[in-house]
């Protein structure tokens, strides 16, 4: 009988390490792995990238294909299936139908019914990323976001600033009181609250 280790496994009888050809990293393994030649996939994919087979090699693959016929050879789509192919590209919003479509144009329009991060999406296409903060006028900050000010998410460009992440938590903390028992814990209260004092 095989002993068992202390998670109740079987104990090998060998341990089996491998070097790998690229990276030349140790790595144990099982039994039936001991002629790997390589680590990860990775490692793998080094290996085999810029290799060619043999000229053996190809002469057994023609062989092994010869007589055989692609399943669609000879075959040709039916008009219907064409018309059903090009309706779920436009649907799906795919290829050349895509190209220059923008907002309402757009195949997948949603009008009013896109939530939070697809308004922020939209706005960041519009009008870019911002770089100042329209209430403390800075400009050496490492974060700046776009801020609804009603917190109704409508797609009208005057109900949106530019804000830095601080004003803009503030600003929140400030004007929309719904979220104020969900999101804020009571020490970042306090921490706002005194870099408003600050």
């Amino acid at each position: 009988m095989k002993k068992r280790n202390k998670k109740g496994q079987f104990k090998r009888d060998k341990d089996y390490f491998i070097n790998c050809i690229i990276c030349h990293k140790l790595q144990q393994v099982v039994e039936c792995k001991k002629l790997k030649k390589f680590c990860s996939p990775q490692c793998y994919y080094a290996g085999m990238k810029g290799r060619k087979f043999s000229k053996q090699h190809c002469q057994k693959i023609s062989l092994a294909n010869k007589g055989k016929s692609t399943w669609i050879k000879g075959k040709r789509h039916s008009e219907k299936t064409k018309l059903k192919m090009s309706n779920t590209h436009k649907k799906i919003g795919t290829g050349k139908w895509m190209k220059n479509k923008i907002g309402e144009q757009a195949n997948n329009w949603k009008k009013d019914e896109v939530g939070k991060g697809g308004v922020h999406f939209w706005i960041k296409k519009l009008l870019g990323k911002p770089k100042i903060c329209e209430i403390c006028k800075r400009k050496d900050k490492e974060n700046y976001d776009w801020s609804n000010k009603d917190h109704k998410y409508r797609r009208n460009l005057e109900d949106w600033q530019r804000l830095c992440r601080r004003c803009h938590r503030l600003y929140d903390y400030k004007n929309n009181p719904s979220k104020k028992q969900k999101e804020w814990t009571p020490l970042e209260i306090k921490s706002l609250k005194l870099k408003t004092k600050e």
